[in-house]
């Protein structure tokens, strides 16, 4: 194998390329999770709660599926890789229970006490602790399954990491980061984001937040903030140091996977998927795999021996572009549609970070453009279908009538319920729209005013999807 300095530096300055595609889930591919002993772990989204167990068969082979676990009763929203004992891992789930699992797929202990979903968990030595989105904190004896202590812990859904001192840091949807020892809250960062704290990674100099503020946020152990990374245009749902200290990772609903510097904390690759990219992992080797709502999850490599063939490339590249395509013609807030800008206008325009999407107009038609930072042009996508005046039709409801829309938005309504349509018409006032949609989610009305600046903002350009109810 080449080894050495120059070596090294090339493969820091390649970028990542598809290398595998995991097919085997029947819904989106909601988590995953790298195995000590460098296996692979996913687990299904909506419609498939299966989790998925995948070995290679020799070192340098590609994954193959070893087994598939369908012991939880609703889909599973955590996977964390265990540490005492390698290749084994746990999981938790929208079934309100928690699990540990051995290398080869058996159960091993269930964690019984949430009184809602549980939606990240972690090893901590001989215990597990796990957040639920009861707003608690819970350890356990990871043997036994006994519960050892529960704390309060902000509000609806907890996400949890443990700091090199062995202290839990927690975030809340009440937009807080909290640090307890024991069961002792030690450190409270009141607004540590604007919106829901929905991920943390910790190494061993620094803090990630991810946030529905399209926000990826470093601090020190002391709580303070050292960095902002912007450049989602969505939700981030995860974030993750490399293995190496060299880059972030952070996942979203705008539908990439951000690789970032921890240089500057530059964009350095924007991986465009077929749909929300809702966690990611490293591999041993430095390979990258990520867990996608298109029902795969894929490796990444920068090293070409490790690369999937051109076609295969180019085709995944396709896909996630036409599903791009598709996502702007249906008005779909998982990739927001900005101002359209005339063809003339395109020499003159400086994308603002690599992998941003924009449209222009040519003659009656509108198209999308990529931004190329390395050859510093916009790259064509190809033709938004509907983006202009075409109507959408919907099907109705006990609210909204069946009829042509000019607009008909998704809402992210949690994890635990299915998208919500939103069918709007530019003659409409915001406000009774947003009324009558949480009426008809039955979600508080607390929401509403989020949900009317969502509409005015989209119906218009630019924004991202709200998050309707309280953590589900």
């Amino acid at each position: 194998a080449v080894s050495g300095p120059d070596h090294d530096q090339r493969r820091m300055d390649a970028e990542y390329e598809l290398a595998q595609q995991l097919e085997g889930h029947d819904g989106p591919v909601r988590c995953c999770a790298v195995l000590a002993d460098g296996g692979l772990v996913t687990a299904g989204g909506r419609g498939d709660s299966q989790v998925l167990l995948w070995r290679r068969p020799a070192a340098d082979a590609a994954f193959a599926l070893h087994k598939r676990l369908n012991l939880h009763q609703d889909y599973v929203y955590a996977l964390a890789p265990s540490q005492s004992a390698p290749g084994g891992f746990y999981s938790g789930s929208l079934d309100k229970t928690a699990m540990r699992w051995d290398a080869e797929g058996s159960p091993v202990a269930q964690f019984v006490g949430h009184e809602k979903t549980v939606g990240s968990i972690v090893e901590r030595g001989t215990e597990v602790i796990t957040g639920g989105w009861d707003a608690t904190i819970k350890v356990w004896d990871a043997t036994s399954g006994a519960l050892k202590s529960s704390v309060e812990a902000g509000a609806h859904a907890i996400t949890v990491a443990v700091l090199p001192t062995g202290e839990i840091v927690a975030g809340s949807q009440d937009r807080s980061l909290r640090v307890y020892r024991g069961t002792e809250c030690v450190h409270r960062f009141e607004e540590a984001h604007s919106d829901i704290i929905k991920a943390i990674s910790v190494s061993s100099t620094s803090i990630l937040t991810a946030s529905n503020d399209n926000t990826v946020k470093m601090w020190s152990f002391d709580g303070c903030k050292m960095a902002e990374l912007q450049g989602h245009s969505s939700f981030v749902f995860g974030v993750l140091h490399s293995l190496d200290g060299q880059y972030v990772l952070s996942s979203s609903d705008d539908c990439t996977l951000k690789v970032w510097s921890m240089e500057d904390f530059s964009i350095k690759q924007s991986l465009l998927h077929g749909g929300c990219v809702w966690q990611a992992g490293c591999l041993p080797n430095g390979d990258v795999v990520t867990a996608c709502a298109d029902n795969v999850a894929r490796v990444w490599s920068r090293e070409p021996a490790r690369m999937a063939p051109e076609a295969e490339r180019k085709a995944q590249k396709d896909f996630a572009e036409q599903a791009v395509m598709a996502a702007y013609g249906k008005g779909s807030s998982s990739v927001p549609m900005e101002g359209t800008a005339d063809i003339s206008e395109m020499p003159t325009t400086v994308g603002k970070k690599n992998g941003e999407i924009k449209c222009f107009k040519e003659g009656g038609s509108v198209f999308a453009y990529s931004w190329n930072a390395g050859a510093r042009q916009w790259d064509k996508i190809g033709e938004v279908v509907g983006s202009q005046s075409e109507k959408k039709m919907y099907p109705g409801d006990p609210v909204f009538p069946a009829g042509e829309y000019d607009f008909v938005f998704d809402v992210d309504m949690g994890p635990s319920r299915d998208i919500g349509k939103l069918p709007y018409n530019k003659s409409q006032n915001p406000m009774q729209v947003a009324e009558s949609f949480c009426a008809r989610e039955q979600i508080h009305k607390s929401n509403v005013e989020e949900i009317r600046k969502f509409i005015i903002e989209n119906s218009g350009g630019g924004g991202g999807a709200p998050a309707a109810g309280a953590g589900e």
